[in-house]
This record gives structure tokens, sequence and C-alpha cells, in this order.
């Protein structure tokens, strides 16, 4: 028991510290590859439970609120005829559509929360062999679709490989320079594009379009809000890893070089490894703070540092401090 706790201590106290100095680099690297593994889970979990926030979110209104009306019950019955889903390569796969065939359809509602009139226009451009009849890479522009007092126009487009969506459409310099706004809301183009591969199913077909077609709003809602968090998701990875395990990187070398001469370490071994043990307990905290307030991380490395330099001034000026190894 006395072993087990020198040991917890040893992972906190300075002076027990220095036992670590010694130890296999490959250990400390080890540690810090961890730290991000650690750190991930729980500001993972924290962008995923954002899901219903970003649902709400002013630009996918025209998706969420799609009427209930016969117009968009009769488009479900079409969608349902087409039979679009993706199969087992996630590419969408219309058995009613032809190679090159474009499906488009405009819902044009008012919305009485915002007192806008929302337009979405809906699109399938289903190519196989042939060329793409939408140019997504342009996306949707101004000189296309001109502004209609008091109207926003939305795109959503289907293709073999994806989800297109862009709120507003895009404007050429001179209109970026004084954009029109509705309310707070400026009406400057915005778009993302979400592959089928993130998706593990992905179907337009409804069992009862004639009454539930107006769901197709929100389903395609939540499809596009599952690409934007994957991509948060995708990117935090290496945030993590630049914040985790190559900025203490940058700091130990910094304090190596600082302290190597006047100080009892001397190795940069020793600083790395005496930096892996410090960083142990503000990983800690930052892992259980992550879970309730993920902005957290970005005050991980100050907290490091401050508690590097610490546990570095104790050892490299306390002459009687631990030198047992690990190794």
């Amino acid at each position: 028991m006395q072993k087990f706790t020198d040991f917890l201590l040893s992972l906190v106290s300075p002076l027990k510290m220095a036992r670590f100095r010694t130890m296999s680099v490959l250990i400390a690297i080890i540690i810090f590859l961890l730290s991000v593994q650690i750190i991930y889970f729980p500001f993972k979990e924290a962008i995923l439970r954002q899901g219903p926030v970003f649902e709400q979110d002013y630009t996918l209104i025209p998706l969420k609120d799609l009427p209930d009306d016969e117009e968009v019950n009769q488009f479900a019955e079409r969608l349902k005829d087409m039979g679009c889903a993706i199969d087992k390569d996630k590419r969408l796969v219309c058995d009613g559509l032809e190679d090159g065939e474009l499906v488009e359809e405009t819902f044009v509602f008012h919305h009485e929360e915002t007192g806008y009139t929302k337009k979405l226009h809906f699109f399938i451009d289903y190519y196989i062999e042939e060329e793409p009849q939408l140019d997504l890479n342009k996306g949707f522009e101004s000189k296309d679709y001109p502004y209609v007092e008091n109207e926003e126009d939305y795109f959503v487009v289907l293709t073999p490989a994806g989800i297109y969506y862009q709120a507003f459409t895009m404007l050429d310099e001179d209109e970026m320079k004084d954009p029109v706004k509705h309310g707070d809301h400026e009406l400057i183009g915005a778009r993302i594009s979400v592959p089928y591969a993130i998706y593990k199913e992905f179907s337009l077909t409804i069992d009862e379009p004639e009454a539930y077609g107006y769901q197709i709003g929100p389903y395609l809602a939540r499809k596009i809000v599952e690409g934007i968090l994957d991509n948060y998701v995708s990117s935090s990875i290496l945030n993590i890893f630049w914040i985790m395990f190559l900025m203490p990187l940058i700091f130990i070398f910094m304090f190596w070089l600082v302290f190597k001469r006047t100080g009892r370490l001397k190795y940069f071994k020793e600083y790395y490894n005496i930096a892996a043990i410090s960083s142990i307990a503000p990983l800690l905290l930052t892992f259980v703070a992550a879970w309730f307030l993920p902005a957290v991380i970005n005050w991980y490395i100050f907290i490091f540092a401050v508690y590097y330099i610490y546990v570095l001034y104790r050892i490299n000026n306390a002459p009687d401090a631990a030198e047992k190894s690990l190794i």
C-alpha cells in the first residue's frame, strides 16, 4: 500500500517526480499520445450533443419547418417512386431515374416566426456515366437567383456522391460590400457538402408519403447536421493533437534551452520525461471539465505550462530531490 501511495505522490509531487527523468522516452511519448485519445472522448461527445442546437440554426429553417401540405406530400410520393437510397458502396442509387436526369422542385412558404418567405430549391442531379448538370463548385449565384425583397433562397442538391446544401446565394464582389440583411442575418451564401460515406443509412423513401411527406425536410436537416458534426469531430482530433502533443513539445524545448545550464536536469530527455509525468494532473482535470465545458481544452496548454514550470523549479533547485529512476 505504501508503494502505491508513493507512486501516486510521484505523479503530483515535483521532488518525487524526479525519479522519472531517466525512464524510456517511449513511455513519455505514449503518455502524450494517450492524452490525445483521452481528451478526444469528452470533446467528441460534447460536439455530438450539439446536434439539436445545430438543427435550430437559422439557415436550416426551410428544411426543418417544411410545411405539411399537399405539394410537399405529392413530391414525397415522387421521391418514393424514384427509390433513392445509398447502396453498400455509399453511392446514391435511384431506381426510378435515368443516368443524366435532373429532378428539380421549388417549395415556397411564408415563415411566420421570422416573417420572411422561404424558397427551397430541391435538386437531384443523378449521373453515373454522364456529366453532372449543376456546377456545385460555383454554387448558386445571385445573378441566377436575384434577390427579391423579404425572400430567402436555399438550395439542397442530392448527387450520387453526397448532399450539397447552400443557404442564400453566392454574392459577387460588389454585393459582398453591402449584403442584404434580414434581422441579424446577412444573406451571404454559406454551403456545406456531406459525403454519404459518413452515414450508416440514407433513404428518401417514406412509408406513407401522402401523410408524412413533410418529414423529408427535417430528415435532410438531421443528415446535414450529422455532416457538420462529423466535420467538427474530424477537425477536433487535429486540434487536440496540436494542443496535447505538439505544443507541449515546443514548451519543453524552450524550457530545456533556458534551464539546462543552471538546473539539475541537463538533457532534453529528462525535460521531456518530466513533462510527460507533469501532464497527467492537468490532463485529468481537463478530462473531467471537458464533459461539461468543452472550451476548457483551450486552457490546457496554459495550465500545463504553469504547472510544468513549477515542477522544473522545484526539481532544479532542490539538491535533495528524488533521484530514483524507473529503469
